[in-house]
């Protein structure tokens, strides 16, 4: 590995087809994927929000099961960098920074959104967004091509409701929605589109209605660890993966914890 953090690749009979591990804890939906290339080799899904969660480490080994191959044999993993939970997020990416420096793999981390939005190829301009607590949303919009690469048109943010909803009326042309979010604000967003005379499809692939501007809703579907792989895929053949050590969380916002920490509580009076 590079003084930069560039891991090499694996050799070159593999590496157009690498065996990847892949993990998402950034969602309520945690999930683990295993993958040749672009074929998918199991799947393992769990609501992180249940009493009887499995743990991370459970759901690698039933990834791993179902697709019939042991960790040692895992060429690139590849990991759910944020934004999301913190407690989630951190989990995620420290297992899988510890698998690839103890293997000496490469790994690549992919955002949060970028993975939502990558489930939407052929749609264009996408708003990802996902609930940041407190009625709040993570957003970032993007653009994503028939071949479902992702590219940034903006950065990521912390933004409430009401100005997410502005931001989109301010965005010409046609835009589709996606992300964990869409049950939690589909209803606003519809009112807002009507009241505009925004046409609205229920997702990507209906038939479009003719002239005027339009708002399509691409739902993502369940384990986004499938989505995470085939984006870690595609930077890896670009050569976009690096060492264990240069892997770091994307959290948007500060935690809870750390924004109290910058507001200390008022001092006592002093007595008299």
């Amino acid at each position: 590995m590079s003084e930069r953090g560039q891991a090499a690749p694996v050799d070159a009979g593999r590496v157009s087809r690498p065996l990847i591990l892949s993990v998402d804890s950034a969602t309520s939906e945690r999930s683990v994927a295993v993958a040749r290339g672009e074929v998918a080799l199991s799947l393992i899904m769990a609501e992180v929000q249940g009493v009887r969660s499995s743990s991370l480490l459970t759901d690698i080994d039933a990834a791993l099961s179902q697709a019939a191959v042991s960790l040692n044999e895992i060429d690139l993993f590849a990991v759910a960098t944020g934004p999301g939970s913190f407690t989630g997020l951190r989990s995620g990416v420290a297992t899988i920074k510890a698998f690839a420096a103890t293997l000496g793999r490469p790994v690549v981390g992919v955002q949060t959104l970028h993975a939502m939005a990558g489930g939407a190829g052929g749609a264009g301009r996408v708003i990802a967004y996902m609930p940041a607590g407190r009625g709040e949303f993570f957003s970032q919009t993007l653009s994503v091509d028939a071949d479902k690469r992702v590219d940034e048109l903006e950065a990521a943010v912390h933004i409430t409701p009401e100005k997410l909803l502005d931001k989109a009326l301010g965005i010409d042309g046609n835009l589709c929605w996606t992300g964990s979010g869409i049950s939690l604000f589909e209803d606003k967003i519809r009112a807002v589109a009507n009241r505009e005379r925004i046409s609205l499809r229920g997702t990507v692939g209906e038939a479009k209605p003719t002239g005027g501007r339009e708002w399509a809703f691409a739902p993502v579907v369940g384990g986004l660890a499938a989505q995470v792989s085939a984006l870690a895929l595609a930077s890896y053949l670009q050569g976009g993966a690096v060492s264990a050590n240069a892997l770091k969380a994307f959290y948007v916002r500060a935690s809870d914890a750390e924004i109290k920490g910058q507001c200390p509580a008022p001092k006592s009076p002093a007595k008299v």
